[in-house]
This record gives C-alpha cells, sequence and structure tokens, in this order.
C-alpha cells in the first residue's frame, strides 16, 4: 500500500516540477534576461516551430492513446497499472515539455513573442494531464474494488 501511495505522489510531484520549471525558464528568459540582444525575427523558424509545437501536442496524444493500447490491463494488478500509468504519463509530459522548451527558446531567439501563445496552450495541456485518481481510474478502467484499494491507500 505504501509502495502505492509513494508511486502516486512521486508522480504529481514530478507533474509539478515539469510545469513550474518551464514556466520558470519562460519568466527568466524573457522578464529577467529580456528579449535575446541578437534577436532576428525569422518568419521561416517562426513557421516551422508552430509546425512542430502543434505536432507534439498531437504526438503526444496520439503515442499516449497508443502505449495505453498496447497495455493487457486485464493481467495487472493496482501497483503494476499504476507504474504504467506513471511511465506513459511522463511520456506525454515530455513530449510537451520539449515542445514547450522549444517555443520558448525560439521565442527568445527571434524575438517574435507570438510563439509564446503556443507556449500557454501547450503548458495548459500539461497543466490538464495532471495525473489524478479519476484519470487514472478511466484510463486504466480500474474495477470499484481496486479504485477503493487506492483511495485508502493515498489517504493513509
Amino acid at each position: 500500500m505504501e509502495n502505492i501511495k509513494t508511486l502516486f505522489q512521486s508522480s504529481t510531484v514530478l507533474h509539478l516540477a515539469l510545469v513550474s520549471g518551464q514556466v520558470m525558464i519562460a519568466t527568466i528568459l524573457f522578464f529577467v534576461i529580456g528579449i535575446s540582444p541578437n534577436a532576428t525575427d525569422n518568419f521561416m523558424l517562426s513557421i516551422v516551430t508552430c509546425i512542430l509545437s502543434v505536432g507534439t501536442i498531437f504526438a503526444s496524444a496520439f503515442i499516449h492513446k497508443r502505449k495505453l493500447e498496447a497495455l493487457d490491463l486485464t493481467t495487472m494488478n493496482l501497483e503494476e497499472k499504476l507504474t504504467n500509468f506513471r511511465s506513459t504519463s511522463i511520456i506525454k509530459w515530455a513530449m510537451l515539455e520539449g515542445g514547450n522548451l522549444m517555443v520558448v527558446l525560439i521565442s527568445w531567439i527571434t524575438g517574435n513573442t507570438w510563439l509564446m501563445i503556443l507556449f500557454v496552450v501547450s503548458l495548459i495541456l500539461l497543466f490538464m494531464a495532471k495525473p489524478t485518481l479519476e484519470r487514472f481510474a478511466k484510463e486504466f478502467r480500474l474495477s470499484r474494488e481496486e479504485e477503493s484499494q487506492l483511495r485508502s491507500a493515498l489517504r493513509n
């Protein structure tokens, strides 16, 4: 039971660290350092960044869905399901974070702050992918017994 609680809580902490890290990087680059002194608005680089950013958003959802479909949930116990929930979530979060960091850096390098709209959208999507009991229960089709076991483990 303690391992279940630790797995779930560590996933929550990891998610919070990824979200806050991106906000801190964007804040430091734009408000502490300021727009890059060598900023050159490169239209083509901005377009490529938009395409790659939107691509990572769709790819993260697609890969997450495929990973979930590949799992045989009927043979897993609660701890194995939670471990897989964590690993599939980390893959999704990492893809969203990679796209976000690219957007922040390209926006800072080119001085094109319009790209930050993509950053905000992706950051919201990442925040919405937060590990919650409800999301875990839905994605991994937990039985009522497993769900009550998880709730009791998280309460203690």
